[in-house]
């Protein structure tokens, strides 16, 4: 029965989460070919994201209401503590309210605490398939002056204040993303200051003005969406696989000398071209290194490291 094997999951997985200091996880992923939806776990909600139906087949052999029962009889969960999304294409309508319910959670992760919505959004504010990203940053970031584009609401700067960063400079285009950041930064101990902007802009228009001026980073985070109107609605819409090599060129113009720029997208499927790339930059692939233990065998993200001569 898949009821009990997902409630054997959920025991196996609890166990494993607990000992790495988590409690929002990947739980089950389209593993039953007759069960089409993505189980994560946000201490103590479920989120089922459901897919569109593809090549004639059904969504799932019972209906979204059906199997959600079957998930809350197997985690032991009621109505309330169970939320439903859809799966879009992606850049179609990912951001649109899906439950305006409202229902906030904290979660911690690796040592540090992150604010989720669990119901509103396709997105709940933190991305499970970084987690093992956002440590590396963290591990790297002692002294060092870290600009995190594309922010979303933060984590990666948490993580990089954490480990010790000297500046962080964290850019979103999204005024409730900015707040969100705050948020997440006083829920770990930490303010924003003259040392740690966030900064409400477009990304682009940032890099552009950035490069103008003498301040450079030695570690810089850059997950783009694939696709964005941007800051300017009468400009030409930013596409990940058309202008990431400009994207690229942008920051690596703000890296100090020996930086390091973290570049990844959850674009499917993505290739970076190295003979797009300015000369002497020089790329490293460490996309399997990235994924986690519960989003595996997938890959869910791609993930580069690009330094230049």
């Amino acid at each position: 029965m898949w009821t009990s094997f997902l409630t054997e999951r959920f025991c196996q997985r609890a166990a494993w989460a607990a000992k790495q200091g988590i409690d929002a996880y990947r739980l089950y992923d389209r593993e039953h070919k007759d069960f089409s939806l993505t189980i994560d776990w946000y201490n103590g909600a479920a989120l089922l994201w459901f897919y569109p139906v593809q090549d004639g087949q059904r969504l799932d052999p019972d209906g979204p209401a059906q199997v959600t029962a079957q998930v809350g009889q197997a985690l032991a969960l009621g109505p309330d503590h169970l939320f439903i999304k859809q799966r879009f294409v992606q850049g179609s309508a990912q951001y649109q309210k899906s439950d305006p319910r409202g229902v906030i959670k904290v979660v911690a992760e690796q040592g540090l605490q992150f604010e989720v919505n669990v119901s509103d959004y396709v997105d709940t504010g933190l991305f499970l398939d970084h987690r093992l990203t956002r440590a590396r940053v963290r591990e790297l970031s002692k002294g060092k002056r870290v600009l995190n584009l594309f922010a979303y609401t933060g984590s990666f700067s948490c993580y990089a204040r954490q480990g010790g960063a000297v500046e962080t400079v964290t850019v979103d285009l999204s005024r409730p993303y900015c707040e969100w950041v705050a948020r997440n930064f006083l829920l770990n101990g930490f303010k924003p200051d003259e040392q740690h902007r966030i900064q409400q802009d477009d990304v682009l228009t940032f890099l552009k003005f950035a490069a103008k001026k003498p301040q450079r980073y030695d570690l810089i985070i850059c997950d783009p969406p694939t696709f964005s109107r941007g800051g300017h609605k009468r400009g030409k819409p930013f596409s990940l696989r058309r202008d990431y090599p400009h994207l690229i060129a942008s920051c690596l113009t703000l890296l100090a000398p020996q930086g390091r720029l973290l570049f990844s997208t959850n674009a499917q499927p993505f290739k970076l071209e190295q003979s797009k790339l300015p000369t002497g930059a020089y790329v490293q692939d460490f996309t399997q290194d990235s994924i986690p233990e519960d989003f595996k065998p997938g890959v869910p993200h791609r993930c580069y490291w690009i330094t230049k001569s």
